[in-house]
């Protein structure tokens, strides 16, 4: 588990490896806003203007500038 401090007035969540979730950010190349599934794995990190992440739709790890916006999936109890 990966705990990152706060950065700019932002808390980050815990990142576990393994933890699934979708990041959307403002892809120059694209010049609009874009979102993608990831996956959190030893290899993904945070600093403080961009993110890495390993994107499962295209199955490589991309580089998403901040600021983004990530939801994470909740391991669901029945």
């Amino acid at each position: 588990m990966i705990d990152y401090p706060i950065t700019k007035g932002v808390r980050m969540k815990k990142m576990k490896y393994g933890q699934t979730g979708i990041i959307s950010f403002y892809a120059k190349k694209y010049k609009k806003f874009i979102s993608r599934c990831y996956v959190w794995d030893e290899k993904c990190k945070i600093t403080d203007n961009y993110i890495i992440f390993y994107d499962t739709s295209n199955r490589g790890y991309r580089c998403a500038n901040k600021p983004v916006r990530m939801t994470f999936n909740e391991r669901r109890v029945a």
